[in-house]
C-alpha cells in the first residue's frame, strides 16, 4: 500500500513539472555565416592566417566550418607580394606564405572565399625594447614528498613563486603597448632499461626530455593598474589559488605612465615548479633508476613583446569577456577584419632572458 501511495505521488510530481514547461521561441535574427581570419605575425616567422566559418550559437552543431578553398592575397606595403598557399594543420584551414616581415612594414591579407565575398584587415610592426637586466627572487611556497615502495622517501617536489624585476627602456618618439612572456622549460629525467645487442645483456639508459608551459603571472606594478605598496614576498605567499583579473590575463600594459624612461616593471611568475632527488635516489644511481621524477631543474624565459594598439585591446577584450560576472553584459572581443570577424595582429620580441632553477 505504501509503494502504490509513492508512486501516485510520483506521477502527480511529474504532471506538474510537465505542465509549468513553456518553449520560447528565439525573437532575434538568425545571423548568417560571417568569413573568420585569424593571423597573428611577427618577424621572426613567415606570414600565416586561419580562415573558417563561424557558426550560430542555437544551430545543431555549433562547429565553426573550415574554408579550404579561399584565395588568400599578402600585401606589403601597398603592393601586392603574393599568394598562399593552404597547408596541413590538425586545427584549422592554414594558409601559408614564404615572406617574412620586417620591422616597419605595413601587412595586409586579403581573402576571398566562393560566395561569401572579400574580407581583408592590415597591421605593422614596432620593435620591442631591448631587456636590460632582470632580478629575481624565488620563495618557496609548498612541498610534497614523494614516497617509494619501501616507504623511503625518494624526492621532494617543490611549488615556489618567482619575482621578477625586469628593467627596460621605452621609447619616447611614440606610443607603446607591451605583452609580457614568461616560459617556463621542465627538465626531466627518467631510467629505461633497454636491450644491449653488443653485450647482449640489459641495460639503463637515461633519457632527457624536456616540456615548456606558459606561466601565469601577477602583476604588482602601476603600469598595470595594481598598486605596488605590497611587499612582494607577503604578496607571493597570498597569492595562491587567487585567480587572475581577467585584464591582466594576457600580460599587458602600456607605457602611459612610463613614456620615455627607463622602468622596472614588476611582477610574480606563479606555480614554478621542481624536485629534488633525496641522496641514495640520485638519477644515475640503482635505486634512482626506478624512479622517473619530473622537473629536476626548471629553465625559465622572460622576454617582452611589442604589440599594436588594436591588438592591445583585442587582448584586453578577450581577457574581459571571459570573466565570470552574472550581472556584466557581454563583453564583445574586438575585430579588425574588414568584411567579417576575427582578428590580425602583429608583435615583436625583445632579448630573452633565461635562468635556471634547480
Amino acid at each position: 500500500m505504501k509503494s502504490i501511495k509513492i508512486f501516485s505521488n510520483l506521477i502527480v510530481v511529474i504532471l506538474i513539472l510537465s505542465a509549468c514547461t513553456k518553449s520560447i521561441d528565439f525573437e532575434g535574427e538568425i545571423t548568417a555565416p560571417k568569413v573568420v581570419v585569424h593571423s597573428f605575425i611577427n618577424p621572426d616567422s613567415v606570414v600565416s592566417a586561419y580562415v573558417s566559418l563561424s557558426a550560430f550559437f542555437l544551430s545543431d552543431t555549433l562547429q565553426f566550418k573550415q574554408v579550404y578553398n579561399a584565395d588568400v592575397s599578402l600585401y606589403v606595403n601597398g603592393g601586392f607580394k603574393e599568394k598562399m598557399n593552404r597547408v596541413y594543420s590538425s586545427r584549422a584551414a592554414k594558409y601559408k606564405g614564404t615572406y617574412q616581415p620586417a620591422i616597419g612594414d605595413i601587412v595586409k591579407i586579403v581573402v576571398k572565399v566562393p560566395e561569401m565575398g572579400e574580407v581583408s584587415a592590415e597591421t605593422g610592426f614596432i620593435k620591442a625594447p631591448l631587456i636590460e637586466a632582470v632580478d629575481t627572487t624565488v620563495r618557496i611556497i609548498d612541498f610534497l614528498h614523494s614516497m617509494g615502495y619501501n616507504h623511503d622517501t625518494t624526492a621532494v617536489h617543490y611549488q615556489c613563486n618567482v619575482n621578477l624585476k625586469i628593467k627596460f627602456t621605452d621609447r619616447a618618439e611614440e606610443k607603446n603597448f607591451y605583452r609580457l612572456i614568461v616560459m617556463k622549460r621542465y627538465y626531466e629525467y627518467k631510467s629505461i632499461r633497454e636491450w644491449d645487442r653488443s653485450m647482449w645483456d640489459w641495460k639503463w639508459v637515461l633519457y632527457e626530455s624536456t616540456r615548456d608551459n606558459y606561466s601565469q603571472l601577477k602583476f604588482t606594478d602601476p603600469v598595470s593598474g595594481n598598486s605596488t605598496n605590497l611587499n612582494p614576498l607577503e604578496e607571493v605567499s597570498s597569492i595562491t589559488g587567487e585567480s587572475i583579473d581577467a585584464a591582466e590575463t594576457y600580460n599587458v600594459f602600456s607605457d602611459e605612465l612610463i613614456n620615455g624612461k627607463s622602468y622596472t616593471l614588476n611582477c610574480t611568475a606563479t606555480n614554478v615548479l621542481f624536485a629534488k632527488r633525496y641522496p641514495g635516489y640520485e638519477k644515475d644511481t640503482e635505486k634512482g633508476r626506478q624512479y622517473g621524477y619530473q622537473s629536476e631543474k626548471t629553465e625559465v624565459f622572460v622576454s617582452l613583446q611589442s604589440i599594436s594598439e588594436e591588438y592591445y585591446y583585442y587582448l584586453k577584450s578577450r581577457g574581459a569577456s571571459g570573466k565570470d560576472d552574472f550581472y556584466s553584459e557581454p563583453v564583445q572581443i574586438l575585430s579588425n577584419i574588414k568584411g567579417g570577424i576575427g582578428f590580425m595582429g602583429a608583435y615583436s620580441t625583445s632579448n630573452v632572458f633565461r635562468f635556471m632553477i634547480e
